[in-house]
């Protein structure tokens, strides 16, 4: 289970991507650098280092063929 400490690493940045990589998933998308960028209005550059920070504290993992995908951490999270 996730703690109230745990959800606090994120930035307000950090957390909006989180959702926004979220609700791509719900909705059967793969969210990709540059759909994240261009929600967001950041670099790639940008919305890479914010999916690097969240597959660091845990709450995503990457795989170059699928995306970002959610960590069971996250998904007990939303």
């Amino acid at each position: 289970m996730i703690t109230k400490s745990e959800t606090e690493v994120l930035t307000d940045r950090q957390r909006a991507v989180l959702k926004f990589v979220a609700r791509c998933w719900s909705e059967g998308e793969v969210p990709t650098i540059r759909m994240i960028g261009e929600k967001f209005g950041y670099t790639g550059n940008a919305a890479r280092t914010h999916l690097l920070a969240l597959r660091k504290k845990g709450f995503i993992a990457e795989d170059r063929r699928a995306g970002a995908r959610l960590t069971e951490k996250t998904k007990e999270l939303l």
